[in-house]
């Protein structure tokens, strides 16, 4: 009980404790039907990505690895290394971005950089699985795109044809539960989130103020918005789920989706894939350049 409050009370602080093991831990097993899949939860903060994948995660767990998986493994440290140079670039636009996006919400300094390492580590751990190999795809609540969908879109305009065809890649075999649900419902559980865990990282009520967060929270439906598209002209699917629906309606939503990315994948041989791949990327600047002009 004292471990778990301690945990907690760190946590709040923007602190984690975790235990540490190998990659070769995660890799090492048989390969399932998920292998090289992402499949990855996008909807505002506070529409209930987390709660969802809660009740659904243990569902999937021996098929499946989650992202907290990759950021306990001793590799996670060195997943930049693991880049070439055009992906490098492509990787410093986005991160750039993202600390310019941070800098003009006004966070005070201690809270901007705490919300800054969580983001680089979510971003390690996607690197870290798209660069190795693993038998199992990746299942995350709050993934790549998510975390930084402002910020590639940011990252993609003016962007050389190399960059913006590294960022197209970031797509590869990349899907999505987009998740929907009203205003009032979103503030609601962000209230409930400043009760819970004020000051933390997440709490944008207690952090920005009301007003503030819901300006964030529309910003980002509209660029979620844009950035499914793109997704969808890159050939990610996307499958949509109204919070607010009945819960087992949409867990039955959320399972058919994930037999549908998996029996597709499974009937692809990888040179299909490689194939695919190359014809989507060759298209890439069109999806990117088209939107961010507008």
């Amino acid at each position: 009980m004292i471990k778990n409050i301690t945990k907690k009370a760190l946590r709040r602080a923007g602190y984690e404790i975790r235990r540490r093991y190998s990659y070769h831990d995660l890799v090492s097993t048989p390969s399932r039907a998920s292998s090289g899949i992402i499949l990855e939860f996008v909807g505002p903060s506070g529409i209930g990505k987390t709660t969802f994948f809660g009740k659904v995660k243990e569902d999937y767990r021996s098929d499946w690895l989650f992202r907290d998986d990759l950021k306990c493994t001793y590799e996670i440290d060195s997943a930049f290394a693991l880049l070439t140079v055009n992906e490098g670039n492509a990787i410093s636009r986005i991160m750039h971005a993202t600390y310019l996006s941070l800098s003009g919400d006004n966070f005070p300094m201690p809270l901007h950089d705490r919300i800054y390492s969580y983001l680089v580590l979510e971003m390690k751990a996607d690197i870290l699985f798209r660069k190795t190999h693993s038998g199992r795809g990746l299942l995350s609540e709050d993934g790549l795109i998510h975390n930084f969908c402002s910020a590639i879109l940011e990252a993609s305009k003016d962007a050389s044809p190399e960059t913006t065809s590294e960022i197209s890649k970031l797509f590869k075999n990349r899907h999505f539960i987009n998740f929907k649900a009203c205003d009032n419902y979103i503030i609601e559980n962000l209230k409930k989130r400043k009760e819970e865990s004020p000051g933390a990282g997440n709490d944008w009520i207690g952090n920005l103020g009301v007003h503030k967060a819901l300006e964030i929270t529309k910003a980002y439906q509209e660029d979620n918005e844009r950035m499914m598209q793109i997704a969808l002209s890159l050939g990610s699917k996307v499958q949509e789920i109204n919070i607010e629906d009945d819960f087992e309606n949409n867990r039955t939503l959320f399972r058919e989706f994930i037999n549908s990315i998996t029996s597709d994948a499974h009937r692809q041989p990888e040179s299909a894939l490689r194939g695919k791949h190359a014809k989507t990327t060759a298209q890439s600047r069109s999806p990117f350049f088209s939107l961010s002009e507008h």
